[in-house]
């Protein structure tokens, strides 16, 4: 896939996550009347500068960076200031911005990283919890108990076991 076809793709996914509400409860729509309102989004969409034209490209291009980073680094301590700095933003504008392209907090986005290296820990390794907390980034075993408990609805302990299970 092409940085033209992510950045529609990015795009029209953006365009419909603020317009899910209204696309939901038009459920009676043919294909074409939804693929004119998208059309229209996207169409409101072009107007002055910003991450949806070409005159934003390096916006896109710097948070690419950012993900990037945050994928290979997620188990190092990441400030926000960091992020930001890679982005070449300010914390305010990035923390916006990178939640208005991904959809989720770089908090959110950074333990979710965590949490899918651990699972692939868990099932594939012998090491314990508390070392592979250790290895994606948690100061503590309580820590990332709590937050893969929240994100997987299990603690790591009966994930492995369910995942040896099958």
């Amino acid at each position: 896939m092409n940085t033209l076809e992510k950045n529609t793709i990015i795009k029209l996914a953006l365009a419909l996550q603020c317009q899910k509400d209204t696309l939901a409860s038009l459920n009676h729509l043919s294909i074409e009347d939804i693929e004119r309102i998208v059309s229209n989004i996207l169409e409101e969409r072009r107007g002055p500068p910003s991450i949806f034209n070409g005159e934003a490209q390096s916006d896109i291009k710097n948070f690419h960076r950012v993900t990037h980073y945050l994928d290979n680094y997620f188990h190092e301590d990441i400030s926000l200031e960091k992020l930001a700095s890679l982005a070449n933003l300010s914390i305010y504008h990035f923390s916006r911005l990178f939640k208005k392209i991904t959809g989720e907090s770089p908090h959110k986005y950074l333990t979710r990283c965590r949490i899918e290296a651990a699972k692939d820990l868990l099932s594939n390794t012998k090491k314990s919890v508390t070392r592979i907390g250790f290895e994606i980034g948690y100061n503590n075993s309580a820590s990332f108990t709590e937050a893969f408990k929240r994100i997987e609805g299990v603690t790591p302990t009966v994930y492995r076991k369910k995942k040896h299970l099958q």
